[in-house]
């Protein structure tokens, strides 16, 4: 691509191939999302890197274990003592693999991995244990971690179980929860605070400040004076006014409960916002 060529949209995903990145994958998957608390009452004031209001994201599936996978077979994908695979235990689960369960993944030396057992002919009996670890490129799944942040991983180390060990399915509301955080940003100039402002919001699970993120798909709006409605993945916002110092008032006007909402890898700083 030539320097200086217009890009067509507002994202623009920048593999450079120096980078080594360029064939990294984005991962999604899907989690329901509920309000947490009181909705918010009144006008809300956001700062620049302030979010609106916070969430919470689980798995969009669960299953308990019948019983315990034994201690080899925990090792091989290091489980951690925290959350060990005995039985009543829960695992989470995605609609896009049915037959895939994780524990959440936790810090393990420099990274986060964590357990993932599979059901490949759907008998109700986990047959094969995996390790998932956290993976800065995007991965192909996105696992809660035990700190209650998303994070995007790769499956690995494929292994059968001694024994296949059954299990049954749970309440979602059982699961391991993220906190889920409604993000905006702004393309607003101080020297120009009389021009139309472009505003995008989107559910971030990701934890803060971090170059690998996990979100939804962004809504963007143009907010020229007049209060603005939109709706980010089954909230319901007005956009009211944007400060001098680029800060941003708005009204939650409500809450779906139970949202299915997909969320993806952003992968590593490849990911920038452009203003058209």
């Amino acid at each position: 691509m030539r320097a200086g060529a217009a890009f067509k949209g507002w994202i623009v995903s920048l593999a450079l191939a120096s980078s080594g990145l360029a064939c990294a994958k984005n991962a999604q998957t899907t989690f329901i999302v509920d309000p947490q608390g009181a909705l918010p009452a009144g006008t809300i004031t956001a700062q620049k890197n302030q979010d609106i209001l916070t969430l919470i994201g689980r798995a969009s599936r669960a299953v308990q274990l019948q019983d315990d996978i034994s201690p080899e077979d925990s090792a091989s994908a290091e489980v951690n003592s925290a959350y060990p695979l005995k039985a009543g235990q829960i695992l989470l689960g995605s609609e896009e693999r049915p037959g895939t369960f994780c524990a959440p993944i936790s810090p393990h030396g420099l990274g986060e991995t964590g357990p993932c057992l599979f059901d490949e002919d759907g008998d109700g009996k986990f047959e094969k244990i995996s390790l998932a670890s956290f993976d800065s490129r995007g991965g192909e799944i996105i696992l809660i971690t035990i700190k209650s942040k998303m994070m995007p991983a790769q499956l690995k180390r494929y292994r059968p179980l001694g024994v296949p060990v059954a299990y049954v399915p749970a309440s979602y509301e059982r699961s391991q929860s993220a906190v889920v955080r409604l993000a905006w940003e702004s393309n607003y100039k101080p020297t120009k605070p009389d021009s139309p402002v472009k505003v995008i919001f989107w559910l971030d699970g990701s934890a803060k400040f971090t170059a690998t993120g996990v979100s939804s798909q962004p809504v963007q709006v143009t907010f020229t004076g007049k209060p603005v409605e939109l709706k980010v993945e089954g909230v319901s916002i007005r956009l009211q006014g944007i400060g001098p110092d680029g800060s941003i008032r708005c009204e939650v006007l409500g809450i779906d409960p139970h949202r299915a909402v997909p969320m993806s890898s952003r992968g590593a700083p490849q990911i920038w916002f452009i203003w058209l």
